[in-house]
């Protein structure tokens, strides 16, 4: 111990950083679903913290270092956490700077209960309060603040303490569709890679992102389940030149608003898109696909879409012969990559008939 003291901080905060690596590549799970992926980043995540946090109670200089890395990736994983690293970080801006990643997920279930004195004193500052938006302005010094306004405020007082985050993820059970008012132009400039996570109906709306989206001119990736609304809840003015993968499932948009998201993505180059497991069903079909990406998507490299419950339930117009049709236009004229659910019977046995034949003769 004494020996490793003798070398430069920077050089042990080194060791420590790549010792703390190991969580951002977990073992992939066998169901491939994006939910166990994330569980078991947090995994690793809480092993890793947990370690560095013995490490840091031996002595004022492993302290010191294990700081700055144990905030990078902190696991938000009760309200009753979440409210102590804000109290943290409120007492703490030099730690504040060093937040990276802020996840939420699996939240434990909490009874109502009043904001913390602190988190009250941030929010009634002028310059904030002013931002608040609807009821949840009302609530702030009640007894008992309930759990669908406490969690998003929450996450809005996280994002203003947190100017350096590069990767946002929420998994919510309830929402507020006034979340995300803090947020300011350009206040997240780091912040490369958002996935927002609405377990239940209703489904949250584009409309209350837009002040999140506006924090992050920098956004590369955008990943939304279970979201709903019209072209006209995205501004004309909103424009993220630097999203390259945007991935939207289980939501329920039609073929405008998709192609007003793409308008707003201009350099978008990875597009998935899934219906909700259930109807009704509000999004296009092929033939509005074709045309929504000949007008928006010329930067469009993979196209990625999902129509078999919109098919498997009778509310499809089009049958496999349209998103066969689809797919063969989009890749002559655009050369985009499609791949379509259903995959067409006639593609399917084309596939298998050259593949045939590319075989030698036994």
């Amino acid at each position: 111990m004494a020996l490793i003291q003798r070398l430069p901080a920077e050089i042990v905060y080194k060791l420590i950083e790549e010792f703390s690596h190991d969580h951002e590549y977990p073992s992939p799970c066998s169901c491939r679903m994006r939910s166990c992926e994330q569980k078991a980043v947090e995994k690793d995540q809480l092993l890793t913290n947990s370690a560095l946090a013995v490490l840091g109670r031996t002595c004022r200089f492993f302290h010191e270092l294990t700081a700055r890395q144990l905030y990078r990736y902190p696991v938000v994983s009760s309200m009753a956490k979440a409210w102590h690293l804000v109290r943290t970080l409120l007492a703490r801006p030099d730690l504040a700077r060093h937040v990276k990643r802020l996840s939420f997920n699996n939240w434990t279930q909490a009874d109502d209960a009043a904001l913390p004195d602190e988190v009250v004193a941030y929010l009634t500052q002028p310059a904030k309060y002013m931002r608040i938006r609807g009821a949840s302005k009302t609530q702030l010094t009640q007894d008992r603040v309930s759990q669908a306004v406490a969690r998003p405020l929450l996450i809005d007082v996280l994002l203003t303490l947190c100017p350096g985050l590069e990767n946002l993820y929420a998994r919510f059970d309830s929402w507020s569709y006034e979340a995300f008012g803090l947020c300011t132009p350009g206040s997240l400039p780091s912040l490369t890679a958002i996935e927002l996570y609405h377990d239940i109906k209703p489904n949250f709306r584009l409309g209350a992102l837009v002040s999140l989206l506006r924090a992050a001119p920098n956004l590369e990736e955008l990943r939304l389940w279970n979201i709903e609304g019209g072209a006209a809840e995205i501004p004309e003015d909103l424009v993220l030149e630097h999203v390259k993968t945007i991935r939207l499932r289980q939501c329920n948009i039609d073929a405008q608003t998709l192609g007003h998201v793409l308008a707003m993505c201009p350099n978008v180059e990875l597009l998935t898109f899934e219906p909700p497991l259930d109807g009704p069903y509000n999004v296009f079909g092929p033939r509005e696909l074709v045309q929504m990406v000949v007008e928006y998507g010329r930067n469009l490299r993979k196209l990625r879409i999902y129509w078999t419950n919109v098919i498997d339930e009778g509310e499809a117009d089009y049958d496999e012969d349209d998103i066969a049709d689809a797919m063969a236009e989009l890749g002559g004229l655009m050369g985009i990559r499609c791949l379509f659910y259903p995959v067409p019977r006639r593609l399917l046995e084309q596939f298998i008939g050259e593949w045939g034949r590319s075989q030698p003769d036994f």
